[in-house]
């Protein structure tokens, strides 16, 4: 795998993919194969093959970190939101301390315009790590809807 990662690295992903398709005739279960097969294919454009490989992998393990954000997020590229707001969820249940999570549920939640659940996302991120430059930057953007000017000046400083 590291060898196909380094292909990868190189530019030359039909050489990596030929090294991963290798690892996985051995081992068609192998978790970090898949997972980098798959981002050879999201980096690729390769949207297909790299959701039929997420998929590969969520089926060796349904909780997999890797393979739920990799779905959601091209679950999102598509514009499938709800794929991707109940995968980020099946991934907070999965790993309710994963504070990445919050924050992509979080933008999503000001993308659709529920300010009240990214308020509540929000507050979780910052309880965790009150200096995010992420998590104050949407939060500044919720007190600018809001038209709190001086709280928006106040989470951007």
């Amino acid at each position: 795998v590291v060898v196909a990662q380094l292909h990868g690295a190189s530019g030359d992903t039909r050489a990596a993919l030929d090294r991963l398709d290798r690892v996985l005739i051995r081992d068609s279960g192998d978790v970090q194969a898949l997972a980098a097969r798959a981002a050879l294919h999201a980096a690729d454009g390769q949207y297909d093959a790299a959701e039929e490989t997420l998929r590969r992998l969520a089926a060796t393990d349904p909780d997999n970190a890797l393979a739920l954000a990799g779905l959601a997020e091209l679950a999102a590229v598509r514009g499938d939101h709800a794929s991707a707001l109940a995968l980020l969820e099946r991934l907070r249940r999965a790993d309710p301390s994963a504070t990445e999570v919050r924050l992509q549920l979080a933008r999503a939640a000001v993308i659709a315009g529920d300010d009240a659940a990214a308020r509540a996302l929000i507050d979780e991120v910052l309880a965790r790590s009150p200096r995010d430059p992420e998590t104050l930057a949407l939060a500044a953007v919720l007190e600018g809807r809001r038209g709190d000017v001086s709280s928006q000046r106040e989470l951007l400083i």
